[in-house]
């Protein structure tokens, strides 16, 4: 029984209280006995009625208490039954994730993504940093059965572990579907280490190591499939990208990359 049903009942009472105590001049007075006997039956109701009604609410309340503790404690065993299938698949994948071949790293996390969560993908991939680890946030980030939530962390991971090896533009390659994917990220600062306000991105590449006889400015965006540079078949290329200004000005070159195009 609710507040407002309680009132309602002691509201009728009332009513039948009228009821019963005449009004003056409609038949003799009763005398002091008989009205306390009339008095004490509307007390002793009313009683009842909010003891009835606090009854009811504070076992509702207990109810919805009682509920909602079950209601925690079974989302606790879940993950808690998570953090132990996670671990379970992590100690198994971890000898291929510390391992000194980069494609293994990358599909051991690749792997754990199935088995458990980018989540734990991109914290192992920021405490051990590794050009695998870079591949497969990117593969994470480029896949169109990611959802947007795995593509933040694995672009906000792939971020930091790519700055932290070269504080330029700094550069991934990876292997998709859609064939060769290059991603980067952003230069934080110029060297007088003042804040670098990116307008876009040039990429420079050519046959031989650091002389770059090709540049193209794919404007303001983060990744390119290397297909689109129109490369020859059968030649060996070597890129690096810089980022630009609003005056123009470039970053330092990012680290360079070997393609080879199959003929």
């Amino acid at each position: 029984m609710s507040m407002e049903d309680l009132k309602n009942e002691i509201d009728l009472l009332k009513g039948q209280l009228k009821a019963i105590i005449p009004t003056s001049g409609s038949c003799k007075e009763k005398d002091g006995w008989d009205k306390f006997s009339i008095l004490s039956k509307f007390v002793a109701s009313v009683l009842l009625v909010s003891i009835g009604g606090l009854y009811t609410y504070f076992y509702k309340e207990r109810e919805s208490q009682v509920q909602q503790n079950y209601s925690n404690q079974q989302l606790q065993i879940e993950e808690h039954k998570n953090r132990v299938l996670e671990m379970d698949a992590v100690a198994k994948l971890m000898p291929f994730i510390s391992s000194g071949d980069e494609e293994t790293r990358k599909f051991a996390l690749l792997t754990l993504k199935n088995l458990a969560s980018t989540k734990l993908v991109a914290a192992l991939a920021i405490s051990n940093p590794s050009l695998g680890a870079a591949s497969a946030l990117t593969n994470i980030a480029a896949s169109e059965m990611s959802s947007e939530q795995d593509r933040v962390l694995a672009e906000k991971a792939l971020g930091e572990i790519l700055y932290r090896q070269n504080p330029g533009v700094a550069v991934a390659r990876s292997e998709t579907g859609k064939g060769a994917l290059l991603t980067w990220v952003p230069p934080l600062t110029k060297k007088s280490g003042m804040p670098f306000k990116v307008l876009g991105y040039k990429i420079y590449y050519g046959t031989s190591s650091g002389n770059y006889a090709n540049v193209i400015d794919v404007g303001d965006v983060t990744s390119i499939s290397i297909d689109a540079l129109s490369l020859d078949k059968g030649k060996s290329y070597y890129l690096a990208i810089t980022a630009y200004d609003e005056s123009g000005n470039e970053s330092e070159f990012s680290r360079e990359f070997t393609y080879k195009l199959e003929a």
